[in-house]
């Protein structure tokens, strides 16, 4: 968990330095024409399915047609028996999303967010684990508006080890 951990920063940090050094060079472009290009904001609402069902929100801006930074993200995952005998909340608080060139409106993704999760289960009584939450996601966007993809959730900090659960994730884009 902790190499995962390590990588994972490392990578956000290696595009935020890339982004700031593209962004430079962009805004000297940008001043000398005196034009300023609007910021895209990106809202996402992906919809989760496996044994289980959630759903949940992310708030992107997009930096340029290849990366984004995800400003803030929230999700809601349980079982399909009732969510009120288990389930988890996802608050995603710093991530990047990265793109592929696109062909025609298709077009690849990778996706890392890091954030707190609550995790929760009834046994006697109702039960809450606080976690250390990360999100690895890969997909591909099949239009402008609508991507599919696969959605790794790992917890770590509440339990001895990492939990890990496997998603198929259905993006819609607006």
């Amino acid at each position: 968990m902790k190499k995962i951990l390590l990588l994972a920063i490392i990578a956000l940090f290696t595009s935020t330095a890339m982004q700031a050094q593209i962004g430079e060079s962009k805004s000297k472009k940008i001043v000398n024409k005196a034009v300023k290009a609007p910021a895209k904001f990106t809202n996402e609402l992906g919809l989760y399915i496996q044994d289980g069902w959630g759903i949940g929100y992310q708030l992107r801006r997009e930096f340029n047609q290849y990366v984004g930074w995800n400003i803030i993200g929230v999700s809601y995952m349980s079982g399909f028996v009732s969510p009120a005998e288990v389930g988890q909340f996802n608050f995603k608080l710093l991530g990047a999303r990265g793109y592929t060139p696109a062909w025609k409106s298709i077009r690849g993704y990778v996706d890392l967010n890091l954030g707190y999760t609550l995790y929760y289960y009834e046994r006697y009584d109702v039960e809450a684990v606080h976690n250390f939450g990360l999100d690895f996601g890969l997909g591909v966007q099949v239009h402008k508006n609508v991507a599919v993809g696969y959605n790794l959730n790992v917890l770590a900090g509440g339990f001895d080890e990492a939990a890990k659960s496997h998603w198929f994730k259905v993006s819609f884009l607006f």
